[in-house]
């Protein structure tokens, strides 16, 4: 049994996890009574019911910050009978008994450490393969265990291509262990969610037959979450509506506006989102021409459609028209420009590309950006999740690669 639980930093992870492995200890002694595994005489069962619990530590304690994280941590964990195993890197080599109830904590700190680690030249690559070997050798020998990582997805930065690395790094991770996890949790305020549940396996086999004879859902259909969660793979599954069939993918980071308007599956909204922000603004460089062009499209016809709607008895002189104009640009805000283009590509989108699958990080968490353009592109990106959210037939989160409906039934 494999439990993965997820969450951001002082979430109440480290709690919830320790009480998954006391309440699995208690319920091994009661099984244990009840069976009467310690016998007498003759062929012996080990008895287990009073071995401690294997906490495998993973933090360095490189200063006295982490050293005081530390001692917090193993405060919360005395009296509860924890042998505390320490693994910074090569998990492999981790010494866990057989029959075992582990807790590892936690998967940040592995990735960190193994990514950066001095005894190798190029540490980072294999680091992946390293962590999931290491996991799955402890799985096999624990009976029970408890893998606690940390959710880095949820703001936008911006951060250094380093950082940002490890945090794509710690992604993969987060939805690889997910997707072997038996269950998977994410705590919220000291609140543990369900994500995953364990199903058997005759659910599983009805489920796939379900899946191959129904067809897919119509309409709009968003899937939002952090960083590195899982959304483009699932997206592209979904937009997939016959077996080997080739779909068209608009990608934010690199694909032109208007591929949004005919691809099954449009990835990275916010990358989108952003690049209309910098050429309404002149902030781009000369790769992204075609985004200017494309945007001042969009505020031309804006203009012509204000035009006509004007009522020309109110345009009684050449003058009263020039100084009507006058004003209006006086009081016309740029992020009401932007606002405006962006609306007017969501809209686009929904006309043109009715059944497309969206994808869009969550990029409102963290620190108010001091920037006050990422500040825009923070709220921008937000109303655009709300707004097409609103109108579409299917909505889901994604965490750690698993797909949590907010709207339009199951997943």
């Amino acid at each position: 049994m494999m439990i993965l639980i997820n969450g951001g930093s002082s979430s109440g992870k480290s709690g919830f996890a320790e009480t998954l492995i006391v309440e699995q200890a208690k319920k091994e002694e009661m099984m244990a009574e009840a069976a009467g595994k310690s016998m007498r005489g003759g062929a012996r069962k080990t008895d287990l019911r009073h071995q401690p619990s294997c906490y495998l530590a993973t933090m360095i304690a490189w200063d006295e910050e982490c050293r005081e994280r530390i001692r917090k941590h193993r405060k919360m964990r005395e009296k509860k009978n924890f042998m505390t195993i320490e693994c910074p890197v090569d998990l492999l080599k981790a010494e866990v008994p057989a029959r075992s109830r582990c807790l590892l904590e936690c998967v940040s700190n592995l990735a960190a450490n193994e990514m950066y680690r001095r005894d190798m030249e190029d540490p980072e690559n294999g680091a992946m393969e390293r962590i999931l070997e290491g996991i799955r050798m402890i799985r096999k020998n624990a009976d029970f265990l408890v893998v606690v990582t940390n959710d880095v997805s949820g703001d936008q930065g911006p951060y250094s291509e380093e950082t940002e690395a490890y945090r794509k790094l710690l992604g993969r991770i987060n939805c690889a262990l997910a997707g072997e996890a038996d269950e998977v949790y994410e705590v919220i305020c000291g609140e543990p969610v369900m994500v995953k549940k364990k199903k058997r396996e005759d659910t599983e086999v009805e489920e796939r037959r379900t899946d191959r004879s129904v067809d897919r859902q119509r309409g709009i259909r968003l899937f939002v979450g952090g960083a590195y969660q899982g959304k483009s793979n699932l997206a592209m599954r979904e937009a997939v509506t016959e077996e080997n069939r080739f779909i068209l993918v608009a990608d934010g980071e690199q694909s032109p506006l208007e591929d949004a308007f005919d691809s099954e599956a449009v990835l990275n909204l916010h990358i989108y989102i952003r690049r209309l922000i910098d050429a309404v603004l002149g902030e781009y460089d000369g790769k992204r021409e075609g985004d200017r062009v494309f945007c001042d499209s969009i505020r031309s016809e804006i203009n012509e459609r204000t035009e006509a709607v004007r009522d020309p008895a109110e345009r009684t002189s050449a003058g009263e028209t020039k100084m009507v104009r006058e004003q209006t640009k006086e009081t016309e805000n740029i992020e009401i420009r932007i606002e405006e283009v962006m609306y007017r590509y969501l809209d686009m989108i929904l006309k043109k590309n009715p059944n497309a699958v969206i994808t869009c990080d969550e990029i409102g968490c963290g620190i108010v950006p001091i920037d006050k353009t990422d500040r825009l592109w923070r709220e921008m990106s937000g109303d655009a999740c709300q707004y097409l959210a609103a109108r579409a037939a299917k909505v889901c989160r994604v965490v750690c690669g698993i797909p949590m409906a907010l709207k339009g039934g199951a997943t």
